[in-house]
């Protein structure tokens, strides 16, 4: 008796669901984590995704780890798992799907999971995902052994969630480059209430964001900081935005800031400076632009499609250190890419993203079948 009314109950949520008729949706996004508890680039693109929908008139719940972040428009469901998954990110990496899995989207329009749906194949509701980049290129420019083990093992899941997917959609070209049948491009976006040009510092000054070690290479940045730009360019400063701790002439670390200290930084650097070995996408790249500032990457797939040969420069590793020294004297150019920049990150505004999406969903929740 209580499985029948428990089946009866969700037959009228879904009733519910379907019969709005003011042309919102109910969206249940799927994330592990949020930016309350996450440096991770993707736990900002969910919730700021989050919050263009509900912007959009639309209700959105994300469904992780992790409470609700700061300027959260959105409602949060938190998924139940042991102690011992929660603490273990490997065990969160292969198992934190079965549990996100066993949640109840019943009276959800659809799933839009960013991640971690490898186990989701019974389902009543169409389900989207997102690709965030590749762990088949994550393991083809991981700088340990073990790393490049633990992101091989991970691509035949994300296989799997092509699979158990009604449609799939890659942040770039290169993204779904690795991934069988999924061909449409929705690139990340870009806050521009946050990322906006402002007052240059006094100094010239190279931004770096990300990591010292792994394929963020920001300790490889150091090394031509000291060696070539600082000997130079002596009054030449090289900012530092990462967890690990550095020191030197000219070098100021900052840590892990926030968003707003974030984006001053963006605003006030003459130039930023990410020597990624790779990036899915590389929104670092589009926050600078927006902020004003121009960006400079060594060759990753991410760099060649966001910035290509017009909108920011690409460098050879070798020349890394010429290519900065140059730009830092010529202020010319910089104004140059900073128009270019502008314009190009205004094809990122989260409005044109949202607008992408909205329409997609509307397609497959007139396509959905039970």
């Amino acid at each position: 008796m209580l499985f029948i009314l428990n089946c009866w109950k969700k037959v009228i949520q879904m009733s519910d669901a379907i019969a709005r008729s003011d042309g919102s949706f109910r969206i249940a996004m799927l994330h592990v984590d949020l930016p309350s508890t996450s440096k991770g680039g993707v736990a900002w693109q969910v919730h700021y995704l989050s919050n263009a929908m509900v912007r959009r008139g639309h209700e959105v719940t994300v469904f992780g780890l992790d409470d609700p972040s700061a300027g959260a428009l959105y409602e949060v469901r938190k998924i139940p798992v042991p102690e011992q998954i929660y603490r273990n990110r490997l065990l969160r990496l292969y198992l934190f799907s079965l549990f996100a899995a066993r949640q109840d989207y019943a009276g959800y329009h659809l799933i839009h999971a960013h991640g971690d749906n490898h186990f989701f194949f019974c389902r009543t509701i169409p389900l989207l995902r997102t690709f965030n980049g590749t762990s088949f290129n994550e393991a083809l420019t991981s700088t340990s052994l073990k790393r490049a083990l633990i992101q091989l093992s991970l691509y035949p899941l994300e296989i799997i969630s092509v699979m158990t997917s009604d449609r799939a959609i890659g942040i770039s070209r290169a993204t779904n480059r690795y991934l069988p049948f999924v061909r449409e491009v929705i690139p990340c976006g870009v806050d521009q209430a946050l990322f906006y040009p402002g007052k240059k510092s006094e100094r010239p000054s190279i931004l770096f964001v990300g990591t010292l070690q792994g394929r963020k290479r920001g300790d490889f940045l150091v090394d031509i900081f000291n060696s070539r730009i600082r000997p130079a360019l002596p009054q030449a400063e090289l900012w530092m935005v990462c967890d690990e701790e550095v020191a030197g002439e000219g070098i100021k670390w900052y840590g892990r800031v926030s968003s707003q200290v974030l984006a001053e930084l963006y605003r006030s650097a003459w130039i930023f400076c990410l020597p990624s070995r790779y990036e899915g996408f590389g929104v670092p790249y589009i926050e600078a632009m927006a902020s004003g500032t121009p960006a400079v990457a060594t060759a990753n797939p991410g760099a060649r499609e966001v910035l290509g040969q017009r909108w920011g420069l690409i460098s050879r590793d070798a020349e890394l250190g010429k290519t900065l020294i140059n730009l830092l004297v010529n202020g010319a150019k910089r104004e140059q890419l900073i128009r270019l920049g502008l314009k190009r990150a205004s094809c990122f505004s989260w409005d044109r993203t949202a607008e992408r999406y909205e329409r997609i969903y509307a397609q497959m929740i007139k396509d959905k079948r039970y």
